[in-house]
């Protein structure tokens, strides 16, 4: 008599209700939200990394690693305790190491998509379409308002935090924009792959405790996963399901990348890219190695660069979006992807926005089987603040508010 095995009878279910269980499975696993997903490795990251310098000197430490949104505790913290030593076979278990968040809103609608989840196309969008991203110019200066000076108190906040992340502007001279390399602190990327959250956490501890630093709290800006992965406890349960369960999630996830976003935050981004190919070049395996489908919007704002609030600085703004459209494709570059969607907002559609646009796009020649959608505001309409562009109008309008500095 055959003995009775859940996994072979759960891989025995139909492919559609398996995909749906794993789907499940990962919500359930991680009920805040696939947003902070990659905010959360960035974290890991960083706070293992502090652990191995105060291993060097106390290499018993016990310590409590506080995330974000959830606290991990670690009494000796040493390889055998490790995740990825998953039976001596090499490969790593859990790629996106999960965490508890808050919820926050779906940000489909940012990438291309009305609030019935069809993505919108510039050749056939209709007159309602056009109509919703209209809005008074005293609107837009409410709300621009309240938005500077939400940017700065973030920013106060970050040097508060930290003084060796300190931002370095750059100034105004001859009504040219100039920059500044901005020093970032590397972060040690030669370390084994994720902290694991334990069940119980003690109320009282009396160890060190290790915050990752305040400056990855703005990775969801740019970089988002369309959906949470799967439960560690899953990819263990067998190799036939760890293989299931790959292609389950690995086949509709969605890597997003915004270059565009907090665009006056020009070091950041740059931060996260080459931290991600840090540590690919030196790990057997990377967070996005496995990542086929992908997503990446460029928002931008024509009008207003040729307007006088621009101050004839057009072109410098042109070449940090050509510089982040480069980073964005070295993000990708180590994934297998089978599907990229590149969007374009902008606010103006002639011949020499076209130029800027189609440079862009040619940056992702390297993927043949790229799609390019495009999406304007219809002549004379004003964005509104939650679209892509009237993000972007509000982005170059809290640069210029600050004397066109650049962090």
């Amino acid at each position: 008599m055959a003995m009775f095995s859940p996994t072979t009878t759960f891989l025995s279910l139909p492919q559609e209700l398996r995909d749906k269980i794993f789907e499940a499975a990962g919500v359930a696993a991680f009920p805040g939200g696939p947003k902070t997903v990659i905010q959360h490795w960035f974290e890991v990251q960083d706070v293992k990394a502090q652990v191995s310098l105060i291993k060097q000197q106390t290499p018993d430490i016990q310590f409590k690693a506080k995330y974000s949104a959830y606290e991990v505790v670690n009494n000796s913290y040493n390889s055998a305790d490790d995740p990825d030593d998953n039976g001596g076979d090499g490969e790593e278990v859990d790629l996106f190491p999960r965490a508890e968040s808050e919820s926050d809103d779906s940000e489909d609608d940012e990438f291309g998509e009305d609030d019935d989840g069809e993505a919108e196309d510039a050749d056939d969008a209709d007159e309602d379409e056009m109509d919703a991203l209209e809005m008074e110019e005293d609107e837009m200066d409410e709300d621009e308002e309240d938005e500077d000076e939400e940017d700065e108190d973030e920013d106060e906040d970050d040097e508060d935090e930290d003084d060796e992340d300190e931002d370095h502007d750059q100034d105004m001279s001859g009504g040219t924009l100039t920059e500044d390399a901005t020093d970032m602190e590397a972060t040690n990327m030669d370390m084994d792959e994720a902290v694991t959250v334990p069940e119980n956490i003690p109320e009282e501890f009396n160890g060190t405790v290790i915050n990752p630093h305040q400056k990855w709290r703005h990775i969801p800006k740019f970089l988002t996963l369309s959906h949470v992965p799967l439960p560690v406890e899953l990819m263990l349960t067998s190799k036939d399901m760890k293989q299931q369960a790959e292609d389950a999630f690995y086949g509709v996830a969605t890597l997003r990348i915004q270059p565009t976003a907090s665009f006056a935050h020009t070091s950041m981004f740059e931060t996260a890219v080459d931290q991600l190919l840090d540590y690919h070049l030196n790990h057997p395996a990377s967070p996005f190695q496995k990542i086929r489908n992908a997503e990446v919007m460029f928002a931008w704002d024509t009008e207003w660069l040729r307007s006088s609030a621009c101050q004839g600085n057009e072109d410098f703004f042109n070449s940090l979006l050509t510089v982040r459209a480069g980073l964005a494709c070295d993000a990708l570059r180590f994934s297998p992807l089978q599907k990229i969607t590149v969007h374009w907002y902008d606010s103006v559609n002639d011949e020499n926005s076209g130029l800027v646009r189609d440079s862009v796009f040619a940056m992702f020649g390297m993927w043949p089987f790229a799609e390019f959608k495009q999406h304007y505001l219809a002549p004379g309409a004003k964005p509104r603040r939650k679209t892509p562009v009237g993000n972007m109008r509000l982005d170059f309008q809290d640069i210029a508010a600050r004397g066109f500095r650049l962090y």
